[in-house]
């Protein structure tokens, strides 16, 4: 009823208008824009072009335009411009711009101004021109704070807006928030919605998308339910989307499928197209790569025909993106390196960094490693800022893998203790209850009385993982310097290296790290146990011999000296090498050259050497029981290993690592670990440290049949035994070796390796006691 009596006064208006004369045609055009922007917004050009005319003939004759001439064409373009951003019209903003600028020294209204420049701020931004946004976003608000006016509550953050698209996610808060203050301040529901609905999308934009959710279903409620507004069918696309990258993605669909798109079209065409744009990114996200071209093609159409820059660079984008997954690297490559420079162009530097990050995706796939570090490296440290988190998390692990694959595995380290950082401040930001939402708990892992891990951190790369034989698992302060002293040891080729610490606390693997970061990694890495040398046998061993040396030495046999050339010699628990063998080692330490036995030559060599001991070699060489000259000789520079026990924050992660390795290995459900059984295994001492904690993490998974290990499941030999009363203890050897040999076969289903591990001895002493004993197994049918 209330569209009929609107369409009957435009009827009457423009009847009146061919009668009027040439002053009152000026108020009828004026009245006749408002109107059509209500009903028949397709001629409110038309009519204003005629306003014009009629403004322009009245100055020819008065230059001075009387007051209600001035508030006709003031309302006139507050009209235009408005009809103009909702259509999205950028040819028409070029045709009118220019006219505004003619006639603005007419528009006496600051808070009209204020307002057509919160419109040039949206159509500018829509050329690409983020500078121009930004210099009338922040005139109109300059003009409209020196008023008392509640008339632009988007003042803030519009300009938020653009700081947001640029990528500077600080700056948009720091709008954001003043436009969340000033809605408390006014009781204004219009700017809290848009303040809400802002604060929705920065978080969106950084990855927490379950707080964005909670914003702008609180923007959602401020609106009325039964009423079909554009700003509601903007929120439900950006819940859409939050949903969409939690990988909800038929949730996604089904609400953006739910939007009445032809109605948008027809009231908001730059809309429909962003929201076709969004259901493409959940078909590619469901792999529907065919489909999702279909959409985004589509939008590039539209946004090609109006010159829309930015949503041109985010269409060839998604279609560069889709032609990568479908394995058309050229034609990705092709359209992708046309995004960027239309990226450039609006300067957008969050385009800028997914499409550079697409791009050494493709090359990284391309086995390219040189090409796609280039494109990583060069958004890195503006992605830490400009990025959702997720984005510049893979983006570390990408460059760090990169690295691995060049060689490089110092950078890859140190690549990856950052993005340890950032996960970690990330995590910890989303424990964080925002302030202004409803009282909604934040779900956390344990909430069951369960720790629920991912697969436990290294804190070096995968390559140089599988090199060394396993991972390093930790994030504390003690294994972080471990790492980095053992990178700085690698930097000189020739630089001795003494490791010291407690057996079990992995030297083995530290001096492998030391090796595979060196130069020298291409070459050979020897390991030999110095306690195994007997005067007789150690001199072959150690320098080799030709055939026929001795008796039985049937063909040439090349030493440890000689076979570490170019590369490493690991001599483990130093302390225990005999005197004798001691004095050799120093002698070919001082002249780098070995002479096999029976051979009158000597053989040059090049090494480096690195020892490791759990005993104090300075008191031992106090003591004589070590060869001080040597000592000074193999502690270049030294390195201490922490104990376990000193470094309990890495037992959590170090069980969760375990458990999912032996779960594996056992081919059996990882189970999950209850809190007070973590706890208890976090406040044990270890001392036989990571190689204790080894055997007891496969202990449990042997004796356990439970999908939860409890606290009752958890046996500490060596603390058990103390505290166990003695006097209620069998004390016949031979009956409690039998028991515990039977129990130990029985829990591991007869097999010998699994039930020596419980046993704590060999495989080859379990058989041989089996044997002797004259064990009957009894296996399962």
């Amino acid at each position: 009823m209330q569209d009929n009596n609107i369409k009957e006064e435009l009827n009457k208006k423009i009847l009146d208008l061919k009668k009027a004369s040439k002053i009152d045609k000026i108020k009828i055009c004026s009245e006749i824009i408002d109107l059509s922007y209500k009903s028949h917004p397709e001629i409110i050009l038309d009519y204003f072009d005629q306003l014009i005319e009629l403004v322009e003939n009245y100055i020819a004759f008065d230059p001075n335009l009387n007051k209600d001439i001035k508030y006709q064409l003031s309302s006139a373009f507050s009209i235009l411009f408005i009809r103009i951003r909702n259509m999205s019209d950028l040819s028409a903003f070029e045709k009118y711009y220019p006219v505004f600028n003619r006639f603005e020294p007419f528009i006496t209204d600051s808070v009209i101004t204020a307002q057509i420049f919160q419109y040039f701020g949206y159509l500018f931004w829509l050329k690409g021109d983020l500078k121009s946004a930004l210099k009338y976003l922040k005139e109109s608000l300059t003009m409209i704070d020196k008023t008392e006016s509640n008339a632009v509550p988007e003042r803030y953050t519009n300009i938020g807006y653009i700081y947001e698209y640029k990528g500077d996610f600080k700056q948009a808060e720091h709008f954001y928030i003043q436009g969340l203050d000033y809605a408390k301040m006014t009781s204004s529901d219009q700017a809290l919605k848009l303040a809400y609905e802002a604060l929705g999308r920065l978080n969106l934009c950084t990855g927490k998308y379950d707080l964005a959710i909670d914003y702008f279903e609180n923007a959602l409620s401020l609106y009325d339910k039964e009423k079909l507004l554009i700003n509601k069918v903007v929120i439900l696309s950006n819940i859409a989307m939050c949903n969409y990258r939690k990988g909800n993605n038929n949730k996604a669909l089904d609400i953006l499928l739910t939007i009445n798109t032809e109605w948008v079209k027809r009231l908001n065409p730059e809309l429909y197209y962003s929201i076709l744009a969004n259901i493409g990114a959940v078909h590619a996200q469901r792999n529907n790569f065919q489909e999702s071209k279909r959409f985004n093609i589509s939008v590039l159409n539209y946004a090609e025909k109006n010159n829309i820059l930015p949503l041109i660079t985010s269409s060839l984008h998604s279609i560069g993106h889709c032609n990568w997954k479908l394995k058309k690297h050229k034609e990705a490559i092709k359209l992708l390196t046309s995004a960027l420079d239309y990226a450039y162009k609006i300067d957008s530097s969050k385009k800028i960094i997914l499409i550079k990050d697409t791009l050494g995706k493709i090359y990284l796939e391309l086995d390219d490693y040189n090409a796609a570090i280039n494109y990583f490296l060069a958004i890195d440290n503006e992605s830490e800022q400009t990025s959702e988190t997720d984005v510049a998390l893979a983006l570390k692990r990408n460059i760090a893998f990169c690295y691995e694959k060049l060689g490089d595995y110092e950078k890859a380290y140190f690549t990856l203790k950052k993005h340890n950082i950032i996960n970690a401040k990330y995590k910890e930001s989303l424990q964080v209850k925002d302030k202004e939402i409803s009282e909604k708990q934040i779900i956390i892992s344990g909430q069951k009385g369960h720790y629920l891990f991912s697969k436990g951190t290294s804190v070096i790369s995968q390559e140089l993982s599988k090199k060394i034989g396993h991972p390093i698992i930790g994030n504390s302060k003690e294994i972080t310097e471990l790492i980095e002293k053992a990178i700085l040891a690698s930097k000189n080729k020739n630089l001795n290296v003494l490791l010291l610490g407690e057996s079990g606390t992995g030297k083995e693997s530290i001096a492998k790290l030391i090796h595979y970061l060196s130069q020298r990694s291409r070459y050979p890495f020897i390991e030999v146990n110095s306690a195994v040398f007997t005067t007789g046998l150690s001199e072959s061993s150690l320098f080799g011999h030709l055939k026929g040396a001795y008796t039985g030495a049937t063909s040439d046999h090349t030493g440890y000296f000689e076979s570490a050339d170019k590369g490493s010699l690991f001599f483990d628990e130093i302390a225990d090498m005999p005197l004798e063998i001691q004095s050799m080692l120093l002698r070919v330490l001082e002249t780098k050259c070995v002479t096999p036995i029976s051979s009158n030559s000597k053989r040059m060599i090049d090494f480096r050497l690195i020892c490791a001991s759990n005993k104090n070699l300075f008191q031992l060489s106090q003591e004589n029981k070590f060869r001080f000259d040597l000592y000074q000789r193999i502690n270049t520079l030294e390195i201490t290993l922490s104990p376990l026990r000193e470094r309990a924050s890495d037992i959590p992660l170090l069980v969760d690592y375990y458990l999912n390795l032996f779960s594996q290995e056992m081919n059996i459900k990882l189970p999950k670990i209850s809190k007070p059984a973590l706890n208890k295994l976090c406040s044990y001492q270890y001392p036989g440290n990571i190689r204790e904690l080894k055997n007891i993490i496969q202990r449990i998974l042997l004796f356990t049949s439970n999908n939860e290990i409890t606290k009752d499941d958890i046996f500490f030999p060596n603390l058990e035994a103390k505290s166990k009363n003695l006097e209620d203890v069998n004390l016949n050897l031979e009956e409690n070796e039998i028991k515990k040999i039977k129990i130990a076969m029985s829990r591991s289903n007869n097999t010998i390796t699994n039930a020596a591990n419980l046993l704590g001895i060999s495989s080859y002493a379990l058989s041989r006691r089996i044997k002797k004993y004259n064990i009957k197994l009894v296996y399962s049918k």
